[in-house]
């Protein structure tokens, strides 16, 4: 049973996408504001985890809280429906793009019929650089110094306006139709 409790849990967080086993009837619709690295997020999906680790909840539309709300009016919330059971710890996570998940924090105390607007905070994970494989800089340089090297020689034979032959090269002369001897 465990192995398809861990399936569903990789399943689940990979597509973000709903996944608890059993809803519980309790919800609560929280308003989230997520900040990432001090910027607020505008697009993007929220997703609430309960204790187990199942996905209670997904958002991924957001809206401006109203004006009229002394202290978050005008925020850029998602509206998230968690369901849970009163007292239960839920972890919000955040992804821009739907590969990077990013941990919000505070964890958020399930409240029934809550309807709070909550700030969450999160630090996006380093950028590495791409590792590209197929990376034929090296390759590309050697070539356009042979090509270069070609123009220069005959750059140099065209300016000094000498025959190649003449310098000492190899010439060789044909002594009947079958054989050549060469001078040197």
């Amino acid at each position: 049973m465990k192995p398809f409790i861990l399936l569903l849990l990789c399943i689940g967080t990979a597509a973000l996408q709903k996944n608890v086993p059993v809803t519980p009837e309790n919800t609560a619709n929280v308003k989230i504001r997520a900040i990432i690295d001090g910027i607020e997020q505008t697009t993007g999906k929220v997703a609430s985890f309960n204790p187990d680790g199942y996905i209670t909840a997904v958002q991924s539309t957001s809206s401006l809280a109203p004006t009229q709300i002394p202290e978050v009016g005008g925020w850029t919330v998602f509206a998230l429906p968690i369901a849970g059971n009163s007292g239960e710890n839920h972890t919000i996570k955040f992804t821009p793009d739907g590969s990077t998940h990013i941990e919000l924090s505070p964890l958020y105390t399930f409240v029934i019929n809550d309807g709070v607007y909550i700030e969450f905070n999160g630090t996006a994970p380093p950028v590495s650089p791409k590792e590209d494989s197929d990376d034929q800089t090296g390759v590309y340089v050697g070539i356009v110094l042979v090509v270069l090297a070609v123009i220069g020689i005959i750059v140099y034979f065209v300016i000094m306006k000498k025959d190649p032959t003449d310098m000492g090269y190899v010439k060789a002369e044909p002594v009947d139709y079958r054989t050549y001897r060469f001078k040197y």
